[in-house]
């Protein structure tokens, strides 16, 4: 017997990212590529963007979705804004870049506090408004990679993790100020 979804797993085995809402699964595979799945039914793709060609030949690495944008970071620290619905690139005035412009690993987005914060390879979260499109603030956080990051519900704190095993929360109308969490 046939898995119901056969084709759909073996084309892409290997998943980067997944972000979900409601009606829709978004997801970035390791060759580039970005679909978006109906929830009720991940076997019928609704949009899929095969090798999503950046600038500078940089490659995707993360995504957060904020309402009808799906904001994506790339490995040569670039951030990117595309409609959430069709996956064509959105025109931007200033381009977006992680604050030294180091690799972006993460990333997670605030509907309530409008920001989208992106982590990246040296430990620094940097934090952009939604509605000016432009970076809010930065700090190091963590002594390398950002492995990932949530906003609470409020949108009032981001909850970090980084690669040498400490998380932080972090408020972010205060965003220098940091609590580190203890990892045992």
């Amino acid at each position: 017997m046939k898995p119901e979804h056969e084709e759909f797993y073996k084309k892409h085995i290997s998943a980067k990212h997944i972000l979900a809402t409601e009606d829709l699964v978004y997801v970035l595979y390791n060759d580039k590529s970005i679909q978006i799945l109906k929830a009720s039914h991940v076997g019928t793709t609704l949009v899929e963007k095969m090798g999503l060609k950046l600038e500078g030949n940089a490659e995707v690495s993360s995504m957060a979705l904020h309402g009808k944008e799906l904001w994506v970071s790339d490995n040569k620290g670039n951030v990117h804004i595309l409609d959430a619905d069709t996956l064509m690139p959105k025109e931007i005035e200033t381009p977006l870049k992680t604050v030294y412009g180091h690799p972006a690993i993460s990333m997670a987005a605030s509907t309530e506090a409008s920001l989208v914060a992106v982590g990246d390879a040296k430990g620094y979260v940097t934090f952009f408004s939604t509605e000016s499109r432009q970076q809010t603030t930065y700090s190091a956080y963590h002594k390398n990679k950002v492995i990932d990051m949530q906003f609470t519900q409020a949108g009032d704190h981001l909850f970090s993790v980084g690669q040498e095993k400490i998380s932080f929360l972090v408020n972010t109308k205060e965003p220098k100020n940091k609590i580190q969490l203890d990892s045992k």
